[in-house]
């Protein structure tokens, strides 16, 4: 069984306080589950990111294998696709906990990596850095779709 270290995370990650969204399981059970086993062609993992430490990069990479894992058994396809794509850069995050933020960014490359059936779409290049929420979205949609049809 995984145990976090609650002391290491940013309250809004753990805390029931902030909101219901951060009970356990709550959105894969009651959102991604109801699909299942309808099957899928590929899954985009496009996760935003308010706030981090580096010890959620540390975990966060098992963690996204564990979901891509979760996602395929419920679907029944332990081959489906995923493209990640990965958070972009952000100069509010970077100035503030810069090692926090890269650790994420540096978890998804290597989940990626790892798993053999997901891709990692960079998003750096076609990002604003100066907005956490990119508005050029386009070309990463684009990219996403190529590497779920390869």
């Amino acid at each position: 069984e995984f145990a976090l270290d609650e002391d290491k995370l940013m309250a809004d990650h753990f805390d029931p306080e902030y909101s219901a969204w951060n009970k356990d399981g709550v959105i894969f059970d009651e959102m991604l589950s109801k699909i299942f086993p309808f099957s899928l062609n590929g899954v985009i993992w496009y996760q935003g990111e308010s706030d981090t430490t580096t010890y959620e990069g540390e975990i966060y990479g098992e963690e996204l294998l564990r979901f891509m894992k979760a996602v395929r058994d419920g679907v029944l396809d332990p081959l489906l696709p995923f493209a990640v794509i990965q958070i972009a850069d952000y100069d509010g995050r970077l100035d503030n906990d810069h090692e926090g933020w890269t650790s994420i960014q540096r978890a998804q490359e290597r989940a990626a990596e790892k798993d053999g059936n997901a891709t990692l779409i960079v998003s750096r290049d076609v990002c604003e850095s100066e907005y956490i929420h990119p508005t050029k979205k386009t070309e990463l949609s684009i990219r996403a779709a190529k590497a779920l049809v390869q």
